[in-house]
């Protein structure tokens, strides 16, 4: 070791040029170096949402996004800004639809852009920097990925150059106070500054690093390494002290510090290396430049330092001054050190419980806490970019994708994703309020010419000719997209209807609902018809209610004609009316008598018994009661098996208690406030309370419940059929020419057309017209139209059709990192996966989801790799098996005090800050401890245990002080500065734990080791102990 510290030494000159040049090359390559935003990047390669992005960039290419929404804006004007954005370099698509809500609503317009480069490319910067330059003078609000990005990528850079600076000056002033000349800063700041120039410049030979690491690493290395040098430089000091001359001072503190440096740094570099290990490779990013920086700061102080104190010991020699640090403690020590010793000893036992009680609260606190899974863009509430967000969410709610990938070709399975994704619910409402796709346009529906007319209101007599052209019956069907290709292609000139066609087809798009034949499940489903309703009706027209199909005119034009609802709740109503007067038939004692066969003491005793009173000839009494009386005494009356068994039956029609959801489902005449007017009329509660059959019965005859509820929804069909019944009427060609202003050739064929002689249904003359444009068109503009659906189908290709895969796109409205958002997409790939044998899907809660399935285990597999490297390490540098355990328990426990403090505060850490935090406090921290205990072990061969603690704090608080307040207030200056989430957040909970282990060790360590003494003795090789007088 001599010998390498004399080489080191003799070749200075040569090191210092190839730390200069090395230098020098780093910072031409610290600009090159390539950072990562996209979290999806550190998740495992063989994970489904890897393959899943992996796949759809292979057949869609990168397709970054961002929404764009502008205020008071109207449709046109949001067209025009349509184009424009379509205009610019860098845009592949804008989705702006001027008749849904989900693109304009209340003056606002939402853009939905996708971008030709990813969201993390640099070249999208340039296209949003672009965007924002053409709608200067609008009112726009950005989100979406492609902005975070940039946003990130601009704030990360700006806040990086600033913190380093920050932390520079304050570091330099820490160092001025602890310092004993006035040139050591400078000497320091040129080491530290190579060491982290060098590190950041070999990061472009990794592929890139991630954001979170090139925003810390720097400041990091600063904070974790600064304490290498003050060791040399300590033992420069106390060798020059020694008389000896510079060289010889150098080369010995280089021998003498190999060790302690090295075990020092392998403490740090252990809790760094720990990171690597995680299934969410961020770890590894961060473990490697981290660890990487440490290497190249202890080659730095090794190699360069020497050179360096050389160089300025001449200065560092007529600068020498008493520490500021020191000259304060020295003016205390004397008055403080007996107060110090008698507390330490006295607190012994006091101390080591305070802080067990307070790790184990904090460990309980740490281990049940939730974490944050999303990657929150600004920390000031107030950034644009969350003013931005928040203004977009509230006018079109959240805005949280969903893309499913399935296998391209099967266009009635794409159909059946879209109906159970759009349908999905949660606790009765639906997540999605948006969904597109391919299927979904129509453009893949096969329908017959009068089918494509009547859709694009073109002229059917163009669509027969285009038919013919393609070798097609005009009854045969053609895919729609075929149809426009072709159409489009050869240029057919059909005609684009004039204000009155407008108002023609906006009729038939009215009525056609109304006329179109549909099954009993869809009258049912979409018109909530009651299935006793429905199968009456079919019965009524002759129709299989399973199989055949009606339109909802011809089933409400025979509900009118036959009153038929009205019917049905007149026969309810006699049936119910049976019903209450059996339930009050009025009986007197000779009746009772007759019916039941019993003597006439017997009738009295019954009567009196209900009555309360001495029956007369004409006492009455009501059916029910007397059934309720039987079947209480059913065992004491004289009744045979079969009359008992009708009084049990006749009691449970009379008296079984119903709830009213089963009311409900009895008779859905009952809304909640009918419901609740017949609990109160019997003092009942209808939530909670049940009501017995004949109040019911009697309830509902008393206030005609099914005579009214059956004129009501009469008298609403009726409603419904008189709005439709003009459009049933059949007019004449004379009426048709009146009304409608065609010619008489025009009507004649349509009469031929429509295969009719003398009248023709007003709808259905509506639809031919609707269909055709018959009554206005030009061919040029109507050609344009086409031209347009045309385009649009090949937009919609590009966006919805891969090589191999089609893609469907969906919007769902709940929190990315929501418990709800993670339930929806494990249940959705469950329904998806019935249906198809391969899909993917993709989103930021799908990203989110799988991230929090890894947190657990890497959360556990890191902190304990941590944990135990650098107890294994600790005990090989004490040969110790007590100490490395106290040492890395309190550490722990501070971290988990330091957590604790988000916790309590209700804002809950990131899951990365979580264990970069966990293993670079442990690494940097578990230093200060070990400073302590050594110094303490040292002291205890030839001093008592109390003069030992104290005069082990006397010793080693300087260096604790110093290295603690530099690695404090680097990391406070990183939460404090970064206007990143992310970045804030780690910063200032590392700095937050890093606080509370300095804390732990100056304030308790010393108990601890005074308390466990005995135990430390006994577990430590080759230390024997002072023995003293001292009473423990």
């Amino acid at each position: 070791m001599k010998k390498l510290a004399d080489g080191i030494v003799k070749s200075r000159y040569v090191l210092m040029l190839i730390f200069a040049v090395l230098v020098g090359v780093s910072i031409i390559l610290i600009p090159k170096v390539k950072t990562n935003y996209d979290m999806t990047k550190y998740l495992d390669e063989d994970s489904k949402i890897v393959e899943a992005y992996e796949k759809m960039e292979e057949d869609f290419g990168k397709n970054g996004s961002a929404q764009i929404m502008i205020n008071d804006i109207t449709i046109d004007e949001a067209e025009i800004v349509k184009q424009k954005i379509e205009k610019i370099d860098g845009v592949d698509t804008v989705v702006f639809d001027s008749t849904s809500e989900k693109s304009y609503k209340d003056g606002k317009a939402l853009f939905q852009v996708f971008l030709k480069d990813g969201d993390f490319d640099i070249e999208v910067y340039d296209t949003v920097d672009a965007i924002e330059k053409a709608l200067d003078g609008y009112s726009p609000s950005y989100y979406g990925a492609a902005v975070v990005s940039k946003y990130m990528s601009e704030a990360a850079h700006e806040d990086m150059a600033k913190i380093l600076a920050i932390a520079c000056v304050i570091v330099f002033a820490i160092l001025l106070l602890t310092s004993t000349s006035w040139v050591d800063p400078i000497m320091f700041t040129v080491v530290v500054a190579t060491s982290i120039f060098i590190n950041l410049g070999t990061n472009y030979f990794l592929e890139e690093i991630s954001f979170v690491t090139g925003s810390i690493c720097a400041v990091m290395q600063l904070a974790l390494a600064m304490d290498y040098s003050i060791i040399l430089l300590q033992k420069f000091n106390e060798n020059v002290k020694k008389g000896m001359d510079n060289k010889k001072a150098i080369s010995d503190a280089l021998k003498s510090c190999f060790s302690p440096i090295s075990s020092s740094s392998l403490t740090t570099i252990a809790g760094l290396v720990a990171l690597m290990f995680m299934q969410f490779t961020i770890g590894l990013d961060v473990g490697i430049v981290l660890s990487k920086g440490i290497v190249i700061s202890i080659l730095t102080v090794f190699l360069l330092m020497p050179g360096v104190l050389l160089l300025f010991a001449p200065l560092i020699e007529k600068t020498r001054h008493k520490s500021i640090f020191n000259v304060i403690t020295e003016r205390k020590e004397a008055s403080n050190k007996h107060l110090i010793v008698k507390f330490q000893y006295k607190t012994r036992y006091i101390i080591p419980v305070i802080l067990l009680v307070l790790i184990i609260c904090a460990g309980i606190l740490t281990a049940n806490s939730d974490y944050r899974y999303s990657l929150d863009t600004a920390r000031d509430k107030n950034a644009q970019i969350n003013v931005d967000d928040r203004k977009i969410e509230e006018a079109f709610g959240i805005q949280n994708s969903l893309v499913v990938l399935v296998p391209k070709g099967d266009h009635n399975k794409e159909k059946e994703v879209i109906d159970v994704i759009s349908n999905y619910k949660i606790n009765g409402k639906n997540i999605i309020n948006n969904s597109q796709g391919m299927v979904s346009t129509g453009l893949y529906d096969e329908l017959t010419a009068a089918q494509i007319a009547n859709v694009f209101h073109v002229s059917e007599d163009i669509v027969n000719s285009a038919f013919l052209a393609m070798d097609k019956k005009v009854t045969d069907k053609v895919i729609v997209n075929d149809f426009l290709n072709y159409i489009s292609t050869e240029e057919y000139a059909i005609g684009l209807a004039n204000s009155k066609q407008t108002e023609l087809d906006v009729k038939y798009e009215q009525l056609k609902p109304y006329f179109t034949n549909i099954s009993s499940t869809e009258i049912e489903e979409q018109y909530l018809i009651n299935k006793e309703v429905i199968q009456l009706v079919y019965q009524g027209l002759g129709k299989d209610v399973t199989k055949d199909k009606i339109s909802m005119y011809e089933f409400l034009k025979y509900i009118n004609e036959n009153q038929l609802i009205n019917n049905i709740f007149v026969a309810k109503e006699n049936t119910l009316t049976e019903k209450y007067n059996s339930i009050n038939t009025e009986l007197n004692m000779a009746t009772v008598k007759g019916l039941y066969s019993l003597t006439d003491e017997q009738v009295q005793g019954i009567f009196f018994q209900i009555t309360g009173a001495v029956p007369t000839v004409d006492t009455i009494i009501y059916n029910y009661q007397l059934v309720q009386y039987f079947y209480n005494g059913l065992d004491q009356l004289p009744f045979n098996a079969e009359q008992k068994a009708q009084i049990i039956g006749a009691y449970q029609q009379m008296f079984t208690e119903l709830t009213a959801t089963q009311i409900s489902v009895s008779y859905p005449v009952f809304n909640d406030e009918t419901m609740g007017l017949m609990f109160s009329a019997y003092s009942k509660n209808y939530e909670t309370d049940t009501l017995p059959v004949y109040q019911l019965v009697n309830f509902m005859h008393m206030n005609n419940i099914l005579t009214k509820y059956g004129q009501l929804a009469q008298t609403e069909m009726d409603g419904k059929y008189a709005q439709l019944a003009p459009a049933g009427l059949e007019l004449t060609k004379a009426n048709i020419i009146e009304n409608y202003g065609i010619s008489d050739e025009l009507v004649q064929d349509v009469f031929t057309k429509l295969n009719v002689t003398d009248k023709v249904r007003t709808y259905e003359l509506v639809e031919y017209l609707s269909q055709n444009n018959l009554v206005a068109t030009t061919g040029v503009e109507l050609q344009n139209i086409i031209d347009e659906k045309y385009d649009q189908s090949l937009l919609a290709d590009k966006m919805f059709n891969g090589n191999h895969y089609t893609r469907l796109l969906f919007n769902m409205n709940l929190d990315v990192t929501g418990d709800e958002a993670f339930e929806a997409i494990e249940k959705l790939e469950k329904e998806i996966n019935k249906i198809y044998d391969e899909s993917y899907i993709l989103s930021e809660s799908a990203n989110f989801l799988e991230i929090k399935d890894i947190f657990s285990s890497d959360s556990t597999v890191v902190s304990l790799i941590s944990f135990f490297s650098i107890l294994l390490i600790v005990m090989l540098t004490f040969k110790s098996v007590s100490i490395p355990v106290i040492l890395t328990l309190i550490i722990q426990g501070s971290i988990w005090i330091g957590m604790s403090f988000s916790i309590l505060n209700d804002n809950p850490a990131f899951f990365v800050t979580y264990m970069v935090v966990t293993c670079i406090q442990m690494a940097a921290t578990v230093d200060y401890g070990i400073l302590y205990t050594s110094r303490y072990l040292e002291y205890r061969e030839t001093m008592g245990k109390q003069e030992s603690a104290n005069e082990a704090l006397r010793t080693s608080l300087p260096t604790i002080i110093t290295s603690g307040s530099i690695l404090v207030i680097a990391s406070f200056i990183v939460g404090l500065v970064s206007s990143v989430s992310v970045i804030s957040d780690l910063g200032l909970i590392l700095s937050r734990g890093c606080l509370v282990s300095v804390i732990v060790v100056i304030f308790t360590l010393p108990q601890i080791l005074l308390l466990f003494d005995k135990l430390i003795a006994k577990t430590t090789l080759k230390k024997k102990f002072y023995c003293n007088t001292e009473k423990n």
